[in-house]
Parts: structure tokens; sequence; C-alpha cells
């Protein structure tokens, strides 16, 4: 297969599989690629939160981001204020939304994501299942796909 008809199959594939998650490993334009062919503006999670005055509850978060299906700017949801596990929200996020793909702000190696640093207070590290890692990569003609996927089970 070939650009945009890998992008088209990775979308079928989280419609399918409710909880299934497609996780954008550094560089976050292949996030951008797939919004643009899902016809979706990307949502900066952190921006919409920054208008509350208050930290919201983890229902609050649900419903202020619920439909959407394209994330950037996840950094605001490793605050311990928000009592949110993030991996879990991203699952639950495209079970609601059939599919979600977000771009994560840490590491993903050997099946586990992180976030910050050891002693830090917004330390997190969470195996994955059933997850997509979508890393970028380069291309010198447009019909190749911009990126490359990594199913962990």
């Amino acid at each position: 297969m070939s650009w945009p008809a890998d992008g088209l199959a990775l979308w079928e594939e989280l419609g399918r599989f409710p909880g299934r998650v497609a996780i954008v490993v550094g560089d976050p334009r292949p996030a951008y690629f797939l919004s643009d062919l899902a016809g979706v503006e990307p949502c900066r999670v952190g921006l919409r939160l920054a208008d509350l005055t208050s930290p919201p509850s983890p229902l609050a978060v649900v419903e202020l981001l619920k439909g959407q299906r394209v994330l950037v700017d996840l950094d605001v949801l490793f605050s311990p204020a928000l009592s949110l596990d993030p991996v879990r929200f991203l699952r639950e996020q495209s079970r609601a939304a059939r599919g979600v793909v977000a771009v994560w702000p840490g590491k993903v190696v050997g099946g586990r994501a992180t976030y910050s640093v050891e002693g830090r207070f917004d330390r997190y590290v969470s195996d994955l299942t059933d997850t997509l890692v979508i890393r970028s990569r380069s291309v010198h003609f447009p019909d190749e796909t911009p990126f490359t996927i990594e199913r962990i089970p």
C-alpha cells in the first residue's frame, strides 16, 4: 500500500477495534497528516484545559474532549491535579470517538510508555496493550507513507 491508502487503513482499523489507540512518538507530523486525511482539526489539549479556573475532574476532562480524534499537547494530562491515567483516558477517548491518534509527549520503548524522569512529581510509566505506535519517517515521494507503525498486542 501507499499514502494515503495506509492512512485511511489506519483510521479504519481504529474504528473497527474500540479502545485501540494510535500514539505518535517523536516528530508529531504524522498526527497532522492523519488529521488532514480524516478532515478533523487537531485538539490542543493544553489550550482546551488552560481556560479553566480550577483543575477539572476526570469526568469533566472526558466531557471537554468528547469526540476529539486527534489530540496534541498532552502534557497537561500528566498533572497530578487532574487525577488521570493518561493511557486509560486515551483508550476511553478512542472507544467513544471510534479511534484516536495522540501525540505522546514522552517515550515509548519496548511496549512501555513513559513521561518525565524518575523522581519527578509528574513521572508516568504504563505498559501498552492494543496500541499502534507511530513514528515519523523520511519520504522522497508523495505516495510514500510518512510513518511506520508498530503494533503492540
